[in-house]
């Protein structure tokens, strides 16, 4: 009999948004890239969808897309990030969970609590909120319902079981020590047993399975750098397998950062031991979903309650202690840190959903009726959050108790009070409560929200919620006098200007530097529903509130510019100034400007440029003559802005032309140019093809494929080594490598050259 062998990757970043505006802001500790959430999936989560299995020579010999062998939960607020940003990367999870599907009957893919609070920490509504948010996201992204459901942190009590029950969900995973007896037998502090499912049951009534991991291998595989050698880790497998006694299954469980985050190139030790798996006589690659139903539960694990009784997790000793109180767990920090600021904030958070839910209850029952349940109401927004519906379909659907509509400033209210309670919701994330110290950037962010979330429901309550909330946060001490407070660290973090204001002066940039093919109509959840030279409205997409606003360009005399805005309604005035704009805002005005100067480069001058720095080269080969230094000061910005107008536009330019003028220019920038003028014109080589490989996906067209080879031979030709993995990904399914290889109409020949020029195995 096969071992089943059940590999689970748990992919999660919390909300890094900032609350007022949605706009992700640009996170130095994230260097080289712009933030973390682009840090971790161009180094973990993209890599996986595409893992290279190299051959002796280091040649490409397969492709796995690991999301349709491995369980995977992928938080849905990260989900919603790579909706936004890397589309093609939801499509790659989304074929994972058909091939799962196909292969074992059962998704790999597994829901997980919203936004990633604890839920035995929760009260009873908020878990019914992670569980139904989190279920009706899922079936919006995969068509169908979960069936298994990450707990964050693996943070379960009896009340936790009965709402998921309730929800239909059929297993969870947990640590082998969140359990402390099998049918009324004490465990004795032993670890359960990883070999099979166990059924777990509620308070009242509820029950669903539980599969408890191998602690000791997911400990090696997270600290123990087992990655970094597939052949040791299969033959560490098989003794395990030996030691237990040739059992049914073998399951563990890690963060999944660990696979290429953590652990550099750990997708391809996956792939590779996926593979040996597969491959083996003595083992197979299951689903938790797929086991279960031939191997259902018969047995009872009985729950830990923890330290507290409140429940246990997988990553605090005493329980969930780690998010409410000082138990003792930290991650880094100086030995004399403490985290006592763990309970104060907790105790800010709770009391804010208290009043919270107060002024939503009586908002609501105000303009819905008496007999409207906020409750319901917030439970439906699940199509909000899930991405079904926008706020604006969700409120013009809305109905009074009575059948009526609502006014339009009545859906202003409700989508107000809605946005409030979901950025509560955010301010649990569990993550602020995990490291070290209150200043970190997880609970800043957690504060953040709380105090975005109580200037929203203090616009329509008497109650000083915001204040209080202050008030609560002031009770909370980092480590280090600098930092002050959670009021200090709260206050500081709180916008000098309202969202509508940086949105009319993003917006009025954007029309000032921009090409009109990079006009934008939406910054965060700001929307630009009309402009002119000197007004625009602005809508905020969350709560509906529209800001009729004026504004005129305001030059300075220290060579910068801002703009002077103010909105008609309110008579709120604010002078920006494009210096002083974020660092996120300032890289894509710079972006636009740059597109414009290259968008605007013609033919003719590129023809004229070209044969002059021919000439220059041709004598300085020749060292007939010495120039002078500006000369190629003078040029060397012309000659890559020509460059890159050549690569990313001039779309009617001749083909055998653009690559002859290319290459005369790139000599140039090879000699004279620095080092950000070979990343500036690599990263023009890169982008164009990235656009390639997204046309490829479609239809491996063999125009767009000799072009693209073209390119690459021209960017080599002169050292300069762009990025093919996109354009390898698009290629591979056409190849004969791939185990089921799609048709195309592109000669063998061609195919022969795309596999030698992109480093695959020689295809015959």
């Amino acid at each position: 009999m096969k071992t089943s062998i059940i590999i689970h990757g748990h992919f999660y970043q919390p909300p890094r948004e900032n609350p007022y505006t949605g706009v992700l802001p640009v996170q130095a500790s994230a260097k080289p890239y712009e933030n973390w959430n682009e840090a971790i999936y161009q180094t973990c989560y993209k890599p996986n969808s595409a893992s290279r299995y190299l051959s002796f020579d280091g040649k490409i010999d397969h492709i796995y897309n690991n999301y349709a062998s491995i369980s995977t939960n992928m938080g849905q607020t990260l989900l919603d990030w790579i909706d936004q940003e890397h589309p093609a990367f939801m499509k790659k999870l989304a074929a994972a969970d058909r091939d799962s599907i196909r292969v074992f009957g059962h998704s790999t893919l597994m829901a997980q609590g919203f936004n990633h609070t604890i839920m035995p920490l929760d009260c009873e509504h908020t878990k019914r909120i992670q569980t139904h948010w989190a279920i009706e996201s899922y079936k919006r992204r995969f068509g169908h319902a979960p069936e298994g459901f990450w707990l964050a942190e693996c943070a379960i009590n009896e009340e936790t079981v009965d709402i998921l029950a309730e929800y239909g969900i059929k297993f969870v995973v947990l640590a082998p020590w969140q359990a402390i007896a099998i049918d009324g037998v004490a465990l004795n502090g032993k670890p359960m047993p990883s070999d099979r499912p166990f059924i777990i049951k509620g308070r009242n009534g509820g029950s669903l399975s539980a599969f408890f991991y191998n602690g000791e291998f997911a400990s090696g595989v997270s600290f123990g750098h087992m990655l970094r050698d597939a052949d040791a880790m299969f033959k560490r497998l098989k003794e395990l397998r030996r030691e237990m006694g040739n059992p049914a299954l073998i399951s563990w469980a890690t963060d999944g950062e660990i696979y290429g985050h953590h652990e550099p190139f750990g997708d391809m030790g996956l792939a590779a031991l996926v593979r040996k798996i597969n491959e083996s006589s003595e083992f197979r690659i299951d689903n938790f979903a797929s086991y279960l139903e031939r191997h259902p539960a018969t047995e009872v694990a009985t729950l830990g309650g923890g330290d507290d009784g409140k429940g246990t997790s997988w990553s605090c000793m005493h329980g969930v202690g780690r998010w409410e109180r000082d138990c003792g767990c930290h991650t880094g920090g100086d030995d004399s840190w403490n985290q006592k600021w763990r309970k104060p904030l907790r105790k800010a958070f709770n009391n804010l959903e208290n009043s919270g839910r107060k002024v939503i209850d009586a908002k609501v029952r105000e303009i819905l009726g008496n007999d409207a349940d906020y409750r319901t109401l917030t439970l439906a927004y699940a199509d909000v959050v899930s991405h079904s519906k926008t706020v604006r379909q969700f409120m013009d659907e809305a109905r009074k108790t009575d059948g009526s509509s609502l006014s339009e400033n009545e859906k202003v209210v409700i989508a107000t009070l809605l946005e409030a309670f979901k950025n509560i919701m955010f301010s649990y994330t569990s993550c602020g409560w995990f490291f070290n110290d209150l200043a970190g950037i997880e609970p800043r962010q957690n504060i953040s929200y709380g105090v975005y979330a109580a200037g929203l429901l203090d616009q329509y309550s008497d109650r000083g919620i915001q204040d209080r909330l202050f008030s609560d946060l002031s009770k909370a001490k980092g480590n280090l006098a600098e930092n002050g407070t959670g009021e200090d660290i709260a206050r500081k973090d709180i916008p000098s200007r309202p969202a509508f204001i940086k949105a009319c002066s993003y917006f009025a940039m954007n029309r000032l530097v921009a090409d009109p093919s990079d006009y934008v109509e939406d910054w965060g959840f700001m929307h630009l529903e009309s402009y002119s030279d000197s007004e625009m409205t602005i809508v905020n997409t969350r709560t509906l509130q529209r800001h009729e606003v004026a504004y005129k360009l305001v030059p300075y005399s220290n060579r910068t510019m801002g703009f002077h805005v103010e909105e008609g309604s309110t008579g709120i005035k604010a002078t920006t100034n494009v210096i002083r704009c974020s660092d996120k805002s300032r890289n894509t005005f710079i972006a636009w400007t740059e597109n414009r100067l290259s968008a605007g480069f013609p033919e003719a001058m590129i023809d004229t440029l070209a044969e002059n720095i021919g000439n220059y080269l041709i004598l300085v080969a020749t060292n007939r003559s010495l120039f002078k230094e500006t000369i190629f000061t003078e040029n060397i910005g012309s000659c890559i802005k020509a460059i890159k107008a050549m690569i990313l536009a001039l779309p009617d330019m001749d083909e055998e032309k653009k690559i002859q003028r290319i290459r005369q220019l790139l000599t140039f920038v090879g000699i004279k140019g620095r080092q950000i003028d070979i990343d500036d014109i690599t990263d023009a080589f890169s982008s164009y093809l990235r656009k390639a490989a997204i046309s490829l996906i479609i239809k491996l067209d063999e125009k767009t494929v000799r072009m693209a080879l073209r390119m690459l031979e021209t960017a080599r030709a002169d050292g300069f080594k762009p990025d093919i993995t996109d354009l390898q990904n698009a290629v591979y399914p056409y190849l004969e490598l791939s185990d089921d290889p799609k048709e195309s109409d592109i000669p063998d020949e061609l195919k022969r050259q795309l596999a030698a020029d992109l480093n695959f195995k020689p295809v015959l």
